[in-house]
């Protein structure tokens, strides 16, 4: 599996200063699910996407690219 999407995940986290657990909250997810993504263990659903890239104030294609 490719870890740009994941080592974006967490840089984008880290950039707007939450915790995983912060995440998981306003994702409605537990905190291992968010630790999984960012670990490129899973993928979050393709529904989840664009949640996340307003979370984090990026586009879906950020999460992608190098």
């Amino acid at each position: 599996m490719d870890n740009t999407f994941a080592k974006n995940l967490k840089k984008f986290r880290l950039a707007k200063n939450y915790t995983q657990e912060q995440v998981a909250d306003r994702m409605n997810v537990n905190m291992q699910t968010v630790s999984r993504w960012e670990c490129g263990t899973t993928l979050p659903d393709v529904m989840t996407l664009p949640i996340l890239a307003r979370l984090y104030g990026v586009t879906v294609d950020d999460f992608y690219k190098e």
